[in-house]
């Protein structure tokens, strides 16, 4: 394909921008879905499923309907970690229509002209890259997209066929790596009902196992032993580079000695590290290495006499102590759990043979894991390649 014969086109030569819904008091009221920030996925796609219908007055509903193909964009919200300016595509066909009332709508003047979702891929692309974070402002602590930049930015516009050549091959990748992570998905679904089948439930007990109390076979004791460097940086983790429900790490960070701060300590591969903060977001991590962690991750080190710590992970991770511990919290705007309930909970230990023999199904768990997190690595990568091919 040769890009250099591509027209170029502006934004706002492209798409109509119009403006989010607000609270309004007007009758007539119509009901109808609202999509919100809040909507919008972390890899810029719709979460139709957690639309909320409101009623909203009919005059706005009239100019605000959202149509097939139209694009949402994020113009006001995000935070310091994350840019305003995500993008999704419309693709709801059912008869209620939806809108948007922190966000404003791109509307394209002519499907003859740009297919909707090659406009949207190099939109994507836009945000992935950092552009669109270029275009925004932080003054009031708010995130703020500049519309007006925005609108006039470059636009490539391939022939039609050409363009709908490039989202086939985008969506075949796109959609390769949803299909694998909808595999991981099941395999965490099997971890939690290989548990359940060995263990019953952990907070009825059912099965009357023997209990003791947590603190007194796994209290919370950092780490004395030193760091051992890699290229003179130390691993530390933080809340955000775990993630929920899996205790995977997302990303690792490397810092000197000197960046590591005060409100850490250590860790290494004997402890098992439980965030106190937002206990319903489900952070649990067990290390394979050592390292420096936030105060918000609790250091628990297992009795190796009573418990496996892949046993212990699970536990904690189950949605029966999840749900059990989420309700003990201290704070109200950041809630913490409360470290005397949790360090008093009753805990289940069943023989240590079965709980090695849980470990070795998850550790098989955990290897189709491993294969599965590579070939969704290796064809995000493809992905990229692919974006900056057709939109650098």
């Amino acid at each position: 394909m040769n890009k250099d014969s591509w027209e170029v086109m502006q934004l706002c030569n492209l798409c109509d921008s119009i403006n989010g819904l607000w609270k309004g008091k007007k009758e007539p009221f119509i009901k109808v879905g609202v999509i919100r920030n809040t909507n919008f996925t972390k890899d810029c796609k719709l979460d139709s499923i957690n639309i909320e219908y409101l009623e909203v007055e009919e005059k706005q509903y009239s100019s605000r309907q959202l149509f097939f193909g139209d694009l949402i964009l994020e113009k006001s919200g995000g935070g310091p970690k994350q840019p305003v300016g995500r993008i999704v595509p419309f693709e709801i066909l059912e008869g209620d229509f939806s809108f948007s009332n922190f966000t404003s709508v791109l509307r394209i003047k002519d499907q003859r002209i740009i297919f909707y979702k090659f406009l949207y891929m190099f939109l994507l692309h836009f945000y992935r890259t950092g552009k669109t974070e270029k275009l925004q402002s932080n003054t009031t602590g708010i995130r703020n997209l500049d519309l007006k930049a925005y609108k006039s930015v470059s636009v490539p516009l391939p022939p039609l066929p050409i363009q709908k050549k490039i989202v086939k091959e985008l969506d075949t990748l796109s959609d390769i790596i949803t299909k694998k992570k909808e595999q991981l998905a099941e395999l965490d679904k099997l971890a939690q009902a290989t548990f359940y089948d060995m263990f019953g439930d952990p907070v009825k007990n059912e099965r009357n196992w023997s209990t003791k109390i947590l603190n007194e076979i796994a209290p919370a004791i950092a780490s004395k032993d030193n760091i051992t460097p890699i290229n003179n940086k130390y691993w530390l983790l933080n809340l955000d580079m775990i993630e929920s429900d899996t205790g995977y790490i997302t990303n690792y960070k490397y810092v000197s000695l000197s960046e590591i701060g005060n409100s850490t300590y250590k860790f290494d591969t004997t402890n098992l590290l439980y965030s106190k903060l937002r206990p319903y977001l489900n952070k649990v991590v067990n290390p394979t290495m050592s390292g420096y962690a936030t105060t918000e991750l609790v250091p628990l080190k297992p009795d190796i006499k009573y418990l496996n710590k892949v046993f212990l992970s699970s536990l904690l991770r189950s949605k029966s102590f999840v749900n059990y511990i989420k309700d003990k919290v201290t704070g109200a705007k950041m809630p913490r759990t409360d470290m005397n309930t949790f360090k008093n909970f009753s805990l289940i230990v069943p023989p240590l043979s079965l709980q090695n023999q849980f470990a070795k199904k998850i550790e098989a768990i955990e290897q189709q894991k491993a294969l599965i997190n590579q070939s969704i690595t290796d064809t995000q990568l493809l992905f990229d390649y692919t974006m900056d091919k057709y939109f650098n």
